[in-house]
């Protein structure tokens, strides 16, 4: 599937998801290829809520609108949508228009035993052929067994499928979708549906066609499964309402528009601010994350560092660092010294975070979207050692090597990272050494995602311990680290740190008089 070109389609963003805006007769004839996943409002909360399954969700070449509530979300942002395309019409759609090629003959698989079946009967029934061709009904948590899974791969390629259309409900299908689409490369589509195969039974009555034209199919299935829906309708997805109002507000000031993804508008300048003569990227931490996750997933070259007060100063002394900083492709602003100096020149941040938690989201989230990691940097052992409790955090992480930070054979070390199969690269070994490193040997790296991530790697494994929650929340950390390493930090908080920031507003004005 890796190989497939994925479809220009136009999209529409609604909170973090961006959906493909087509009509069911351009879907049909554009799906020759590809994974097809149908968005609700539900799926659309869990990628809020779960960067992790929103780079995972991004990867499928077709998601389509499954929600006439999504359908009124975008016409209220001024982004209409040109059709709701539901899952569980889309299946029988689909076959409907191959029921003629070979190439495209399904296999089911979820739902419960004898429900496939079912379905596979009715399907074949209504169409008056053999369109699917096999099913299977998985036992519970099958997705963690590889026996299972491999098992479950070679029924598919037994079948003689050019479909897969998986209904184990969201996340858990678009997950199995992801992991194994490249393992068959056999099969030419993987449909997402959901409750469609329940549908196709005829085991679960459909919602009133009046009712899902107008919204309310929720209200339906709340009232056919109130025991598990009522949390998930009621609790879960309620702030859905909440946050396209926050989206509608941003949409009429500098943020990024209802139509272009955060990452575009980015590397646009969109969401960029300018300190002193460098620039930085005003985001939410959320929103780095996605940034960082999608250009990951999707390979786009990406160089990209932190800015904290320090770093600022660094830059006014010497030009070369000050010119790796200008060509980053994304800089963070990090910490509460540079929160102040830019609220000196009259900036406001649109919210506070440390780096430190930011990259560690990245790693939580790098695993369920398929990437790999090499981490280099620090002391002897320190990079395997954060590893290690990186894996112990998050089970599913792919760290696929480590290295000291204290390299001698630089050529040893960046073919060892190549060979590793590692797409992305951390670097921990502090400003500006970290950023000179990666410039360096950039063009020989084959990693795509390069992050220069300073004392990450000690913070992680314990070699320094970070500041109690309580000196976090207070943003008193430059406080603690002056504790544990007061020969260091002393000098660069208490004296040049102070001095420079009382500096800022008056080097900003000279920096903005000299343009021309």
């Amino acid at each position: 599937m890796s190989d497939s070109p994925t479809p220009r389609l136009p999209t529409v963003r609604l909170l973090q998801t961006e959906l493909h805006n087509v009509d069911r007769a351009t879907l049909l004839a554009a799906l020759t290829r590809g994974s097809v996943f149908t968005p609700n409002v539900d799926i659309v909360m869990k990628q809020v809520h779960d960067p992790a399954f929103r780079a995972l969700f991004h990867k499928a070449e077709f998601r389509i609108c499954d929600s006439a509530i999504l359908m009124l979300a975008a016409r209220f942002l001024g982004t209409p949508l040109k059709e709701k395309i539901s899952g569980s019409d889309f299946l029988f759609e689909f076959c409907q228009y191959h029921r003629h090629d070979p190439d495209y003959r399904m296999f089911l698989l979820g739902a419960a035993p004898g429900v496939a079946e079912l379905a596979q009967a009715n399907i074949n029934a209504k169409l008056g052929a053999p369109f699917v061709i096999g099913c299977y009904s998985p036992p519970l948590g099958f997705e963690n067994d590889a026996a299972e899974c491999e098992a479950i791969r070679q029924r598919i390629r037994a079948s003689g499928a050019g479909t897969v259309a998986v209904a184990l409900g969201a996340p858990k299908q678009e997950r199995w979708i992801i992991a194994n689409r490249d393992l068959l490369p056999e099969v030419r589509v993987f449909m997402g549906v959901g409750a469609a195969v329940d549908f196709e039974a005829g085991i679960v009555p459909r919602a009133p066609v009046w009712m899902s034209r107008n919204g309310l199919e929720w209200a339906w299935r709340l009232g056919q499964e109130p025991r598990r829906l009522w949390r998930r309708y009621l609790i879960e997805d309620l702030p859905f309402f909440w946050l396209i109002l926050k989206q509608k507000w941003a949409s009429k000031t500098a943020m990024p528009s209802a139509t272009t993804p955060i990452y575009a508008t980015m590397k646009a300048g969109t969401s960029q601010m300018q300190i002193l003569d460098i620039h930085y990227d005003d985001l939410t931490k959320a929103e780095a994350v996605d940034v960082l996750l999608t250009r990951a997933v999707e390979r786009t070259p990406t160089f990209a560092t932190y800015l904290n007060l320090d770093c600022l100063r660094l830059s006014q002394l010497r030009p070369d660092y000050k010119a790796l900083l200008q060509d980053a492709d994304f800089v963070m602003p990090d910490g509460i010294g540079i929160r102040i100096a830019t609220r000196l020149i009259g900036q406001h941040k649109r919210e506070h975070w440390e780096v430190t938690s930011l990259f560690t989201e990245f790693i939580q989230g790098s695993g369920a979207a398929g990437l790999k990691l090499y981490l280099a940097g620090s002391q002897d052992g320190v990079a395997e050692a954060a590893a290690e409790k990186f894996r112990s955090l998050f089970p599913d992480v792919q760290i696929c090597g480590t290295h000291t930070g204290y390299i001698k054979d630089h050529d040893a070390v960046v073919a060892d990272i190549n060979a590793s199969g590692a797409n992305v690269l951390i670097v921990g070994m502090g400003a500006p050494i970290q950023e000179k490193w990666i410039a360096t040997h950039r063009a020989a790296l084959q990693p795509t995602m390069l992050l220069g991530v300073g004392a990450l790697f000690d913070w992680t494994s314990g070699r320094l311990q970070r500041a109690p929650v309580l000196m976090q929340k207070l943003h008193l950390e430059w406080a603690w680290r002056i504790l544990i390493e007061p020969k260091r930090m002393f000098r660069r908080y208490l004296i040049d740190g102070i001095g420079f920031l009382l500096s800022v507003p008056r080097r900003h004005q000279a920096v903005a008089k000299s343009k021309p």
